[in-house]
C-alpha cells in the first residue's frame, strides 16, 4: 500500500463507475498499473466490495441508531445473530456506556419496529437506546487520507 493506491482508492470511493482509463488520467498511471493496483487492492482486502450509495430519503427510508448493551461474555454470538439482517446496515463494538453501536435502516416504521425487536429479543441483549434520526445531513464512504501511509 502506498500512496498511489490511497489515491487510487479516493477516486473509486468518490464514484466507483470511474473507468481504468479515467483513473489513469487522474493519476498519471498507466491503465494496466491501475488495473493491476485494483485487483491488487481487492486481493488483500482492503477493498470488500464495489456498490452504490443510495439516497435512503428518496425512498421514505427510516434510520434509527442503538445503543446496546450485551453481555460481555455473548457479543460475538449477538453480532451473528444480527449481523445477517438486511435492515442491520452497521453494527460497531464499542467502549463507553454500551457494547455494540448499530445503525438500522428500513424501508417504513413498521420494518423498522421488526428490526428493533430482533435486537431486543436476542438472547444476550439486556438493554438498548433507541435513537430515531429525523434527517439526514451527510452520509458519505471513508476516504483514506494520502498521508496516512
Amino acid at each position: 500500500m502506498d500512496k498511489r493506491d490511497i489515491e487510487i482508492l479516493r477516486h473509486l470511493v468518490t464514484d466507483s463507475r470511474l473507468s481504468l482509463a479515467d483513473i489513469s488520467d487522474k493519476t498519471g498511471l498507466a491503465i494496466s498499473t491501475v488495473h493491476k493496483r485494483i485487483n491488487k487492492l481487492l486481493n488483500e482486502k482492503y477493498i470488500d466490495r464495489f456498490t452504490v450509495l443510495l439516497n435512503p430519503d428518496r425512498f421514505g427510508c427510516a434510520t434509527a441508531f442503538l445503543l446496546v448493551d450485551v453481555d460481555s461474555e455473548r457479543i460475538k454470538e449477538v453480532v451473528e445473530k444480527l449481523k445477517n439482517d438486511e435492515n442491520i446496515l452497521e453494527i460497531y463494538e464499542s467502549l463507553g456506556s454500551h457494547n455494540l453501536v448499530l445503525k438500522i435502516r428500513a424501508s417504513t416504521l413498521e420494518r423498522l419496529k421488526e428490526a428493533v425487536n430482533k435486537v431486543s429479543d436476542t438472547e444476550g441483549v439486556y438493554s438498548f437506546e433507541f435513537y430515531l434520526a429525523t434527517t439526514r445531513y451527510k452520509e458519505n464512504a471513508w476516504k483514506p487520507e494520502v498521508d496516512s501511509i
